[in-house]
C-alpha cells in the first residue's frame, strides 16, 4: 500500500540450494529497507503499518513460508543477478519478531553456520 516500496521477488540458484540447502529450513527471506520502522520497531515514531509482520507471517509463495527478515539480500540478490553469479541466503534466526524472542548465544550459532556452509561448498 502507498507510501509503502513496491515489494519483488528473487530467486535463489537451485544448483547451490541443491550443494548447500541440505537439511536447512527453506523459505522466503524479507529485505527490510532499514533497521527500525522497517523491521517493525517502533522507537519514538508511531509505525506507518504497525501489524505488517503479524501479517507476513501467513505469507506463503510458491510452497514457502517467510522465515526471515533482514536487511542485505536484495541488494546481494540485484549484484549478483546484474554480475551473473549464483547467489544464496543462509541466515541465522536471531530473534523471532513474531514470538518476541530472542536466541542466547548469537555468535556461537552465527559461526556453526559459517562453518556448516562452508564446509559444504568444499
Amino acid at each position: 500500500e502507498p507510501p509503502l516500496p513496491t515489494p519483488y521477488a528473487a530467486k535463489c540458484s537451485g544448483s547451490l540450494l541443491d550443494q548447500i540447502g541440505g537439511n536447512m529450513k527453506k523459505g522466503i527471506t524479507i529485505t527490510a529497507n532499514g533497521f527500525y520502522g522497517p523491521q517493525g520497531r517502533q522507537v519514538r515514531l508511531p509505525l506507518s503499518k504497525s501489524d505488517w509482520i503479524i501479517e507476513s507471517n501467513d505469507l506463503v509463495f510458491d510452497g514457502y513460508h517467510l522465515t526471515n527478515l533482514e536487511m542485505e539480500c536484495a541488494g546481494i540478490y540485484a549484484l549478483g543477478g546484474m554480475l551473473g553469479h549464483e547467489v544464496l541466503t543462509c541466515c541465522v534466526l536471531l530473534a523471532n519478531r513474531y514470538e518476541k524472542r530472542f536466541v542466547e548465544n548469537p555468535q556461537e550459532r552465527i559461526n556453526a553456520l559459517i562453518t556448516e556452509v562452508l564446509g559444504r561448498l568444499t
